[in-house]
């Protein structure tokens, strides 16, 4: 999971921790989104700038069925 915040992306972890912030070249994020052919690349918007990164996981698909994780380990 991640959000956009004044930091950057915030990446968070099945329980809620955030192990790293990825920071954005101008400063400003704004929104965040899945795409690519395989759902595999996080797009995200600051100012007037479009960035992406390629990811090793794939984001979830709307009309997909609902995934249940896995309990996390605390």
């Amino acid at each position: 999971m991640s959000a956009a915040t004044r930091l950057g992306v915030q990446i968070y972890d099945q329980p809620g921790r955030v192990p790293c912030i990825l920071p954005t070249p101008n400063g400003k994020i704004s929104n965040l989104c899945f795409g690519g052919e395989n759902f595999d690349t996080r797009f995200a918007t600051g100012g007037d700038k479009v960035f992406k990164r390629k990811l090793k996981v794939k984001g979830a698909q709307p009309w997909a069925a609902p995934i249940k994780p896995a309990t996390p380990g605390l």
